[in-house]
This record gives C-alpha cells, sequence and structure tokens, in this order.
C-alpha cells in the first residue's frame, strides 16, 4: 500500500523530478507512452499494434513526465519513464532488468524513432543492494546511470539523492524533509500533507496502535 500511495503523490507533484516537466503517462502501457510521444510531436497516427518488452510482455510504466527542451529547441522532447518502489523495497537485480526491458522496448521499436527526444529511465527505492552498487560503477557515465546510448539514459536513484539534488526548490519544506541520507525518507512529512492518500499506511517506526480510533 505504501507504494501506491506514494506513486499517488508523486503523480501530483512532478516538480520533485525536475523544472518544467509534466505527467503525461500515469500507470498506463508502454503502447500508451507510444501514443503519447508521437501526440506531443504533433504527429497524428494510429497506433494499431502494441508495444512490447524483448520477452513479449506488455510493460505498465508507473510515470511518465515530458517537457520541452526549451525555446531553441521547440520541437524537442525530453521524457522520464519512473519506475517506483515500494520503500522497504532495495533496488536489485529484478528491479534494475525491469526498467531495461523499458529502455530495450522503447529502443527497438522503430516507431519511437526519428523524433529528438531524450530519454531517461528511473527506477527509484531508499536503498541499494550491492548488485545495483556495482551497476553504478560502470565507467564513463554520469553518476546515478547504469546505461546510456544516443539519446537514452537509464537511472538508479533513491529518495534521498532525490531530496538532496533538489533542495533549492524544497526550501519550504526543508525542516519537514531533512533526512539524515540513512534510512528515513521524507515520507513522514508527506503522510501529513497528503492525508487523503495515506490513511491507514503505516510507516517505520510507527506502530498499529496510532491509528486505532
Amino acid at each position: 500500500k505504501e507504494r501506491s500511495q506514494l506513486h499517488k503523490i508523486m503523480a501530483d507533484n512532478t516538480w520533485f523530478f525536475g523544472e518544467s516537466f509534466t505527467l503525461s503517462v500515469n500507470d498506463k502501457s508502454l503502447t500508451e507512452v507510444l501514443r503519447v510521444h508521437l501526440e506531443k510531436q504533433g504527429i497524428d497516427i494510429p497506433v494499431d499494434e502494441k508495444v512490447t518488452r524483448i520477452d513479449g510482455s506488455v510493460g505498465i510504466v508507473d510515470l511518465m513526465l515530458t517537457r520541452s527542451i526549451g525555446k531553441n529547441y521547440p520541437d524537442e522532447r525530453e521524457h522520464i519513464i519512473i519506475e517506483l518502489k515500494a520503500p522497504k523495497v532495495n533496488i536489485g537485480q529484478s528491479e534494475i532488468e525491469q526498467v531495461k526491458s523499458y529502455a530495450y522496448a522503447v529502443a527497438e521499436d522503430s516507431r519511437f524513432n526519428g523524433l529528438k527526444t531524450k530519454w531517461n529511465f528511473w527506477v527509484i527505492s531508499n536503498e541499494l543492494t550491492t548488485y545495483a552498487l556495482r551497476e553504478l560503477k560502470q565507467k564513463n557515465l554520469p553518476e546515478g546511470a547504469i546505461y546510456q546510448a544516443e539519446e537514452m539514459t537509464i537511472w538508479i536513484k533513491t529518495w534521498s539523492q532525490l531530496i538532496q539534488e533538489n533542495k533549492h526548490r524544497l526550501g519550504f519544506l526543508q525542516n519537514q524533509l531533512n533526512i539524515s541520507y540513512d534510512r528515513e525518507d521524507g515520507l513522514q512529512f508527506l503522510k501529513q500533507k497528503y492525508a487523503e492518500y495515506t490513511e491507514g499506511v503505516v510507516f517505520e517506526n510507527e506502530s498499529q496502535d496510532e491509528y486505532i480510533d
């Protein structure tokens, strides 16, 4: 349940992931990602065939955010495909392979090609396994990246890293989200601010008794 509540909160707060991004896909298939991608580029063609992963399965994307690159490049877009994991789920091999499968599906489907677009794929949780840490040791890649080719990059992110990266936009939340960059992730504040979404959710170090009327 924590992950689904966190999903709702992040869908309402896309500013957390970067300036000027707007929500374009929420809990939809890769086929919907293609439809939105083409629509953002002003291309009106039917999408009759599903987008599938390399193994033939249909992937469901948690969030896709989109923004225009800038005034000097009005026809260029940037997308972030985000895979959210429950805070208790450490990012390991299966989580990394999942986000890679989305990226490779986009790379292998020719309908995504030929348009001026930057693609970023993120998997986010609290902690990393030793497998993820080894993936991050690859040379000649930006910090946090585990794959980069042409206009596509795959990233591993933790909530503490995202909060640290966005401190300049989180000044008004500083007291509530001033985590020590360990296992704390600001969910207590989000729970209070978004009580309608987090009712009944028990966070770490809380007891069930606190929620019994």
